[in-house]
């Protein structure tokens, strides 16, 4: 069993709120809310949130900022990180942008920046950040260039030593 109320506000704004401990939201309190937060609020007008006894738990804006609490799961129900992508096949994160802009994959820290991996699409070269500062990158001939965002061959090193080492650790030797 539950309630159902519509609602209303002094402008004449009107809402649906669901109440239910049945099956169908599978909580103790499982809540639904569609607000009209107004023109004026920063949650972008209409939202609708889910919660679970009294906790928000799921927030959907009306200018289509999407916030989660806990883990997100994507073909998993028991997702053991922030976001777990499943899939008993080949699983594929896709991260697409217009013809002649780019796709970026941020890790770090606070400082988003931090590392990326950003996929130029009007060149179609792929560059590799650390520190926020581009380390390498790939064109769409092939060349890796370290140092460089223009390699000139197959592999590019530019730097004030430029050297490339091999270790032979059976043999305690190195080449430079």
């Amino acid at each position: 069993s539950g309630t159902f109320n519509t609602t209303g506000d002094s402008n004449g704004s009107k809402g649906i709120v669901i109440n239910t401990s049945g099956t169908n939201f599978e909580s103790d309190a499982g809540i639904i809310q569609v607000t009209h937060a107004g023109s004026g609020s920063n949650t972008g007008g209409y939202f609708m949130k889910l919660k679970h006894n009294g906790s928000e738990k799921f927030t959907i804006k009306g200018n289509g900022d999407v916030t989660a609490t806990g883990n997100v799961g994507i073909g998993t129900s028991s997702p053991a990180y922030k976001t777990q992508i499943y899939s008993s096949g080949d699983t594929v994160l896709s991260v697409v942008s217009g013809d002649s802009s780019s796709a970026s994959l941020y890790l770090g820290d606070s400082v988003a920046t931090r590392g990326r991996f950003t996929y130029n699409n009007t060149n179609d070269s792929l560059a590799v950040y650390t520190d926020n500062n581009e380390r390498m990158r790939i064109t769409n001939a092939g060349s890796v260039g370290i140092g460089t965002t223009a390699p000139l061959s197959l592999l590019h090193l530019a730097s004030n030593a430029p050297y490339i080492t091999f270790e032979d650790k059976d043999n305690n030797q190195d080449w430079q």
